[in-house]
């Protein structure tokens, strides 16, 4: 009996001692830093910020020249990646940024990265390129058994060579003031993609992570977070209902679910992304939350 335990006791240690030597092998793949972050807006030393914090829908659905004007005590910054890299990577950069206690973070993020499959997806080559050892290390300390499990979704094809930066360099961080998307003729033309590219769906609920999430951006941001829904389509989505009312009830929103929908005509080439008609309604709605619950002081 005392040497079949053994045997087992054998077994696991060298099951642990390979996964060990499997994540230590991809891990060292990675840059120690990215050293050019790109956001939207701009960053003046001694103003304090009101960020976005999300995806591919800001690259669409906000007017920073606006924005900027209105509220001209503050950097407008948004802090965005594409969607399918997920959630920590792009929250990733808020530690980048010169941050006050008088920040707002206003995070704007798409519904599936309130789920655990989008918290580091490392299943290509095109996830990796914004990701560092910097980054895993930050993840492994919030969330361990996600980062790991990340590790272990990685694709087989993932190229081994993932593509190393000088570390010797500074990070710079790049600022765009408007979105180069913005200027296309069809979407100034408020033109509407007539197919059917617009149905959103995100159907599970773990409260914990939810949880994690907040207590990390509230680690590692020093003002104010408030949350908001981004913009569906009316009858287009499969969301959660349990989630969304968690949401709301639990975390700081400055609108309801309700009000997040945006009408067909609005619509710009797909999911998430609304045309210049509807950038406008988004704006103001966004000017008119943070009015009305009086964040941001003077306005």
């Amino acid at each position: 009996m005392k040497t079949f335990v053994l045997k087992i006791a054998a077994f696991f240690l060298m099951l642990v001692a390979g996964n060990v030597i499997y994540f230590f092998g991809y891990f060292k793949k990675f840059p120690s830093s990215i050293k050019t972050l790109s956001y939207f807006g701009s960053q003046e030393s001694g103003k304090p910020n009101l960020i976005l914090f999300g995806a591919s829908n800001l690259v669409y659905n906000y007017d920073y020249e606006k924005l900027s004007a209105t509220f001209d005590d503050f950097n407008v910054i948004a802090n965005w990646e594409y969607e399918f890299r997920g959630f920590f990577p792009t929250a990733s950069k808020l530690t980048a940024l010169e941050q006050t206690a008088q920040d707002i973070l206003i995070v704007t993020a798409p519904y599936n990265w309130y789920e655990e499959y989008k918290f580091l997806p490392l299943l290509n080559k095109a996830n990796t390129t914004k990701i560092s050892q910097k980054v895993i290390v930050n993840g492994l300390s919030y969330f361990p058994v996600l980062t790991v499990k990340s590790f272990f979704n990685i694709s087989t094809s993932l190229n081994k060579d993932t593509s190393q930066i000088d570390d010797s360099t500074p990070v710079q961080l790049e600022f765009e003031a408007i979105p180069l998307a913005q200027y296309t003729p069809t979407y100034k033309d408020c033109w509407t993609n007539p197919e059917d590219k617009f149905t959103i769906t995100s159907t599970t609920f773990d409260q914990q992570y939810l949880d994690r999430q907040y207590r990390w951006l509230r680690a590692n941001f020093k003002g104010k977070i408030y949350f908001r829904f981004p913009a569906i389509r009316p009858n287009q989505y499969s969301i959660n209902k349990k989630r969304i009312q968690y949401q709301e009830e639990n975390f700081d929103f400055l609108n309801a679910f309700e009000t997040a929908h945006f009408a067909d005509s609005l619509w710009f080439d797909q999911w998430y992304h609304l045309n210049q008609c509807g950038r406008k309604v988004a704006t103001e709605r966004l000017i008119n939350e943070l009015r009305f619950l009086e964040l941001v002081v003077g306005y």
